[in-house]
């Protein structure tokens, strides 16, 4: 009953990560449908592969016979027909993998132009608190990572076919055979499925951790000049040991922890691996197995591992698909991040009146303008000056709308200028 729970409870939770990834698909589809003819081409391609990888294994066999039965002629025939299996794989190979690069190439190219154009929508504090690493990091690993779903996806549904192809192979060879590696595969599937899902609950996690510190590292760099002026040098290299420490450590856990299941999978192979001797030879002792036979099956069932393998690492892929895209659409939906915003009046001719009633905007809990008013005339040429960080450069920001006061009003010829578009505002600023 345990078991039954477990798997039960197994599939359940992947049933509902490949509804996720069938929303996050759906999301995805305007970016790709332009592939789609590259798509059904690479499709198609996949499908000639699982054909020469299924019937390769029924010609080795016959090969193996008639070199056994002194069969030279029909040999030859099998012979042949292996290497033209061969060739056409690399041909086929060869062109599949180029339509790859350009699938990928073309959605990840669509997707980061998209993407760099939310980011451009995002207001300055968002940046001011986030940093600039965050959407670095969404707009290079996570967009590369989505651009490979559907070449992953048609890859795995051809592992899959090839892996029906051997078992149809593997249970004409003798049913007991048949049975042995179902079950064990079945159950290395498992413990594979659970192993990367394992790994992956580690990957959220040391994602923004990594972003933590690439954003310190960023300030690191930009700021140098000024914190040599200012004489902090050893207190930044002290935080920036403490975030590269925080990083290694959760790092070099998931590290451990992906060694012991590696070395428990090796494990599982050597106990299969000697149980399917102990068949195979019983099977030739006592129910006439042929040898010829018996050594095909025992070379092919590694390739039914290893695509249990790329079945699983596809449903961890799965995963972390769902986590990339989990991260790039907050910047579209906008959850996370605070959207500039603008009002729907229009100025067709703007005469540069400008006036400050009464703002007032703190960064943080600290006023760096309170109520301020002034009336700048159209054609009136005004210097404000100040020391450092009087709120010089943040009346021009506010001007621009980079930010938002926290009273007040600011007026652009009596207008409100968020009650304006965006062209009527920043289309009328120039900065030198």
């Amino acid at each position: 009953m345990t078991i039954f729970f477990f798997v039960k409870n197994l599939i359940e939770g992947d049933i509902n990560y490949l509804k996720k990834s069938f929303n996050n698909l759906k999301k995805l589809w305007s970016f790709i449908k332009k592939e789609k003819t590259s798509i059904i081409i690479f499709f198609i391609l996949n499908i000639l592969l699982a054909a020469v990888f299924i019937f390769y294994p029924f010609f080795v066999a016959k090969r193996l016979d008639y070199i056994k039965d002194g069969l030279l002629d029909k040999l030859l025939f099998v012979a042949l027909m292996v290497f033209i299996l061969k060739i056409s794989e690399c041909i086929v190979l060869f062109f599949r993998d180029k339509i790859s690069i350009k699938i990928h190439k073309n959605i990840f190219r669509s997707l980061q132009n998209s993407l760099g154009k939310e980011i451009l929508k995002l207001t300055t504090s968002t940046f001011d608190k986030e940093g600039t690493s965050v959407f670095i990091q969404r707009m290079t690993s996570d967009v590369s990572n989505i651009s490979n779903v559907y070449t992953n996806i048609i890859n795995t549904l051809t592992s899959i076919l090839k892996v029906i192809g051997v078992f149809v192979f593997l249970y004409t060879t003798h049913i007991y055979i048949g049975l042995y590696c179902t079950l064990f595969s079945l159950f290395y599937f498992i413990y594979i499925n659970k192993y990367t899902s394992v790994l992956k609950s580690k990957d959220k996690e040391i994602r923004l951790v990594q972003e933590k510190t690439h954003s310190f590292l960023n300030e690191l760099i930009r700021g140098s000049k000024d914190i040599k002026v200012l004489n902090s040098e050893e207190s930044f290299l002290v935080t920036l040991d403490n975030k590269i420490n925080e990083k290694y450590a959760i790092e070099t856990k998931k590290s451990n922890l992906s060694n012991i299941l590696v070395k428990i999978s090796w494990v599982l192979l050597a106990f299969y691996d000697l149980f399917f001797i102990m068949l195979i030879i019983y099977l030739m002792k006592y129910k006439g197995l042929d040898s010829s036979i018996a050594l095909v099956a025992y070379n092919y069932f590694p390739r039914v591992v290893g695509y249990n393998q790329t079945i699983a690492k596809f449903m961890s892929y799965i995963k972390d698909f769902d986590l990339s895209c989990e991260r790039v659409f907050s910047i579209y939906d906008g959850g996370d991040f605070e959207k500039e915003t603008w009002g729907l009046k229009h100025l067709d001719k703007v005469k540069g009146g400008i006036q400050f009633k009464n703002v007032s905007f703190k960064y943080k809990d600290n006023y760096v303008l309170n109520k301020m008013n002034f009336d700048i005339k159209p054609g009136e040429t005004v210097a404000i000056v100040g020391k450092s960080g009087a709120g010089k450069s943040t009346i021009f920001n506010l001007i621009c709308n980079l930010y938002r006061i926290n009273s007040g009003k600011i007026l652009l010829d009596s207008k409100n200028i968020y009650d304006l578009d965006k062209d009527s505002l920043r289309g009328n600023i120039s900065i030198i």
